[in-house]
C-alpha cells in the first residue's frame, strides 16, 4: 500500500530546500509499504547527496514495483553515468523518451 500524501509532501519539502525532511518523509512512506514514488524521490535525494550507488538501489526498487516515469529513467541514466556504466546510462536515457 502506498501513501501518495506522504510522497507528495516529501516532494514539496525537496522543492522548498528541505532535503533532510524530504528524506525522512520518504523513509516513513517506505516503512508503511512499498511506495514507488517515495523510492524514486529517495533515489534522487541520494544522488544529490553524492551517493549514486544507493541512489541506484532506490531507483531499481521503483522498476521492481511499476514502470518508471520518463523523469525517473532520466535520473537513473544520470546515476548510471556517474557510476561509469555508460551503456546502461544510454539505455536508460533512451527509455525516457
Amino acid at each position: 500500500m502506498t501513501d501518495p500524501t506522504l510522497s507528495a509532501y516529501a516532494a514539496t519539502m525537496l522543492r522548498t530546500g528541505n532535503g533532510n525532511d524530504a528524506q525522512r518523509i520518504c523513509l516513513e512512506a517506505i516503512a508503511r509499504g512499498n511506495d514507488p514514488e517515495a523510492w524514486a524521490l529517495l533515489g534522487l535525494l541520494r544522488q544529490l547527496a553524492g551517493d549514486p550507488a544507493l541512489a541506484l538501489v532506490c531507483l531499481d526498487r521503483v522498476a521492481a514495483s511499476r514502470h518508471p516515469t520518463a523523469e525517473e529513467w532520466n535520473v537513473k541514466g544520470l546515476v548510471l553515468h556517474v557510476l561509469d556504466r555508460s551503456d546502461e546510462a544510454v539505455a536508460a536515457a533512451e527509455r525516457a523518451t
